[in-house]
């Protein structure tokens, strides 16, 4: 029985030990480390398995000593290796295409088919079935089922770590980190998953990266990120943080926050870039904003700020502030002439503290200051000058008498004698201020003391002193008569150029512009040289295109002649040979 058990084991097993390299090899025609010519090139292998390290045999020496410290422990597993030293296979077909010694050295396969797919690439590190079968990469770390896998083979990553089921699947990229079933996974489809160092934490995160700028991203949660193609230095913390986001940069969310599409409604769109974004993890709706523009906004939804600080309350007529410390109890310690307040649409506003000497201050009757009389004779207050109220008339004595009349919503006319005023006044209304002078009447701002007629003011109803300055002056054209467009009239006769020259010379000034000692004389009617100036910059458009049109008959000519030139030049050269 002895000899029996003795004999089959022989049978199925081919054991030795190499006497010369010191290579233990085990299995059904693994390989027998050795060749023609004995040497020390296959050295300190452990072989155990069915064809395994089978690429050894017959492999040519070299000066070099190759293929040496592997460790192969299953069915093919390093299988073509030849000259690689220092793997560890264990399971079927694990490292099974390494046969190259560039680059090549230092991985560990721990898994069927793991690393099957190498052929160049060192201190690799896999654990798992069909782990890191990619072609080269250098320097990676993967655990879990198909992590670093998949089915796109012909793939170069390296200094990755993915750790997890199906985590950087057909990635293509160097220096990530996917921890997550399905972290950086790009499906089952061939589609290579590219980026670079990124750092996904999460199942299902971070799975359409498809482009060599999606980099230096940090995702951390369950389908955070799941939609981004294109984008960088994006932080995104919280389940389905970003979830809906295609492409953007330098974002950070924090929350559960899509970032939908700009079709619902929202300021931070699914492309947004620069922003920053607090969620509450259940609505999908923001609570705290920071736009690209450096505004904050607090309560406003998914709605840019327009300040830089904008807050909406969750109250109608609130402000959402709340001072703890700074309340109506509080009774200040100094004085102050400003105060803060809100405009018609909520903005925060520095307004002055009106004077007891001055400015214009509203007043509620009956609420702030008793006023005294009747609706029939008129309110009074006792003071000096007097201010008395009679239905809709404010009349103020004391002085110059100023009296306004009833509201009728129509225009106002302010007129009056001649007389000063003494002292600030101040007209609010909504509808039209004329002035009404009489037929030889003027308004003259300035301060000459007699105004001569005509002297100062010419044939104006309106003069002013050393000018007016103005943010915008429309002039007003009575017709289509008193413009200059009828230049571009097919009948309008340019004056020629030489006689042009002429007039210039002898009048210093051009055809139908006045003259200097006209303007100093008569003044400039701004609508009317307007008009004349448009004119002459019609006339020069004119003049440039009768000067084109001459060119490019010059031009012509001038390519006919070198057209004959060269012909005379090609013919003169035959004649010569």
């Amino acid at each position: 029985m002895k000899n029996l058990f003795s004999c089959l084991l022989l049978f199925v097993f081919t054991i030795g030990v190499n006497a010369q390299g010191g290579n233990a090899i085990f299995g059904i025609t693994p390989a027998t480390g050795s060749y023609p010519t004995p040497g020390l090139y296959e050295n300190f292998n452990s072989v155990f398995g069915y064809q395994a390290m089978k690429g050894i045999d017959g492999v040519s020496p070299t000066t070099t000593p190759a293929a040496q410290a592997n460790c192969a422990f299953g069915y093919q597993s390093l299988m073509n290796n030849q000259l690689s030293s220092g793997n560890s296979a264990f399971g079927t077909s694990s490292l099974a295409s390494v046969s190259t010694n560039t680059g090549t050295g230092g991985n560990s396969a721990f898994g069927n088919s793991a690393m099957s797919n190498l052929t160049s690439g060192q201190l690799n590190s896999a654990f798992g079935l069909e782990t890191l079968r990619m072609a080269t990469g250098n320097n990676n770390i993967a655990m879990g089922y198909r992590a670093l896998g998949g089915d796109t083979f012909a793939r170069t990553a390296s200094g990755n770590i993915a750790i997890g089921i199906a985590a950087f699947q057909n990635g293509v990229g160097d220096n990530n980190i996917a921890i997550g079933a399905g972290a950086m996974w790009a499906g089952n489809n061939g589609t290579a998953s590219v980026g670079s160092a990124n750092i996904v934490i999460g199942n299902a995160s971070a799975i359409n990266f498809n482009s060599t700028s999606v980099t230096n991203n940090v995702f951390l949660g369950n389908e955070t990120g799941t939609s981004l193609t294109t984008g960088a230095q994006n932080v995104l913390v919280g389940y389905q943080a970003g979830k809906s986001i295609t492409t953007g940069s330098n974002n950070v969310i924090i929350g559960r926050y899509h970032m939908p599409s700009a079709g619902d409604g929202t300021d931070f769109g699914n492309n947004s870039n620069n922003s920053i974004i607090l969620a509450d993890g259940s609505s999908n709706i923001a609570r705290l904003t920071v736009a690209n523009n450096g505004n904050v906004g607090i309560g406003l939804g998914n709605t840019k700020a327009q300040n830089r600080l904008e807050i909406k309350s969750a109250t109608a007529n609130t402000s959402g502030l709340l001072f703890s410390n700074l309340k109506s109890t509080f009774s200040p310690t100094s004085t102050a002439s400003k105060f803060l307040t809100v405009d018609s649409a909520g903005n925060v506003i520095l307004q002055n503290l009106p004077a007891a000497s001055s400015g214009y201050t509203t007043i509620a009757a009956g609420t702030n200051i008793s006023l005294s009389g009747s609706a029939s004779s008129g309110y009074t207050i006792a003071a000096t000058p007097s201010l008395s109220v009679t239905g809709t008339t404010l009349s103020i004595s004391g002085g110059n008498t100023v009296s306004l009349p009833g509201f009728t919503d129509t225009d106002t006319s302010i007129y009056n004698s001649d007389g000063n005023i003494n002292s600030g006044r101040l007209v609010n209304l909504n509808a039209n201020l004329l002035f009404n002078t009489t037929s030889g009447g003027k308004i003259y701002i300035g301060d000459k003391t007699t105004v001569a007629g005509a002297t100062y003011t010419g044939n104006y109803k309106l003069f002013v002193e050393e000018g007016i300055m103005a943010e915008k002056v429309k002039v007003a054209i009575e017709g289509t008569g008193n413009w200059m467009d009828h230049v571009f009239e097919t009948n309008y006769k340019l004056m020629p150029l030489t006689d042009l020259e002429k007039f210039v010379k002898s009048e210093k000034h051009l055809p139908g512009i006045n003259s200097a000692e006209d303007l100093v004389k008569n003044g400039l009617d701004i609508g009317e040289m307007q008009a004349k100036q448009m004119g002459k910059i019609e006339e020069l458009v004119l003049y440039t295109i009768e000067q084109n049109k001459m060119i490019q008959a010059q031009q012509h000519q001038i390519d006919e002649l070198e057209k004959k030139l060269a012909e005379l030049l090609k013919v003169s050269q035959s004649e010569k040979k």
